[in-house]
């Protein structure tokens, strides 16, 4: 790494400016080292923190991990429920650029439906102590993995009927009679591939944050209506669960005895909405 003192008046507050990626497995779903790069531009005292969101990276909770670093005094651990890497540093890490590797040997692994390139559910931050706000911003440069193919399966179209994607969970249900009564068999393929927000636009409104697959379903057009299920990543569910960001209460969407105030308290806080968004190419 290189650094270089700073004598900033906002020394205290630690703060990252650009980051990158990179793995050392090139296939969904690998156990993979996971190489993080970053700038500081506010100094990060010692014991404070460089969190990494990876959506859909998996493998069991690591409360020690083996890094590989040069000049840094990184420990580390992985929290699997909100997909997030820890790093903490056992020394001041003044302004200037810095490297350390999460080896292979941690079990962490890939999606099972690969990596968009520069894929904009990537996140880094810094907080200073324990217990403080950390503020991330996207990654700007990550690989592309490839993502599998859609999972076939072939249904009965006059008995109710289910068809999974890879992660065996995301999938479409069909209710008995999704292709009449006559009994014959139909193929079906659910797909999940990684965000491209060239092919599937997400609308600049509001501060949104990315997360999660692509739900592609392939089929004959069913006479009745479908029931999908997509897996929602941790690190999703973590950052709607945080209240903060986002846009705030209008005041309007009150229940269960709030009497309009969002959650019950101040109906100007922040929070963040969860939302689907869809593309119907083929128009089925």
């Amino acid at each position: 790494h290189s650094s270089s003192s700073s004598s900033s008046s906002s020394a205290t507050i630690a703060r990252i400016a650009s980051a990158s990626l990179s793995y050392s497995a090139g296939t969904a779903n690998a156990v993979t080292g996971v190489t993080v790069s970053f700038d500081v531009v506010f100094r990060l005292p010692r014991t404070g923190y460089v969190e990494v969101t990876l959506p859909d990276f998996h493998g069991g909770d690591e409360n020690e991990l083996t890094l590989t670093q040069s000049g840094t005094s990184f420990t580390g651990w992985w929290v699997l429920s909100s997909s997030v890497l820890v790093l903490q540093t056992g020394d001041d890490l003044e302004v200037g650029s810095y490297s350390v590797t999460v080896d292979a040997s941690n079990g962490i692994a890939l999606p099972v439906y690969g990596i968009g390139e520069n894929d904009p559910g990537l996140l880094i931050g810094a907080r200073p102590f324990s217990g403080w706000s950390i503020v991330k911003v996207a990654v700007d440069t990550s690989p592309y993995v490839v993502p599998p193919p859609p999972v076939v399966t072939a249904i009965d179209g006059t008995v109710e009927a289910t068809a999974l994607s890879v992660d065996g969970a995301s999938g479409a249900a069909f209710p008995p009679g999704s292709y009449g009564g006559r009994r014959e068999e139909v193929l079906v393929g659910v797909g999940l591939s990684p965000v491209n927000t060239s092919a599937t636009p997400v609308p600049s409104t509001l501060n949104a944050i990315l997360a999660g697959p692509v739900f592609e379903l392939e089929c004959p057009r069913p006479l009745k209506a479908l029931n999908l299920s997509l897996v929602v990543p941790g690190s999703a569910l973590a950052e709607l669960s945080t209240g903060v960001g986002g846009r705030r209460s209008n005041g309007n969407n009150g229940n269960n005895g709030n009497n309009g105030q969002g959650n019950g308290n101040d109906p100007c806080e922040k929070k963040r909405v969860g939302k689907m968004h869809w593309w119907d190419h083929e128009n089925l």
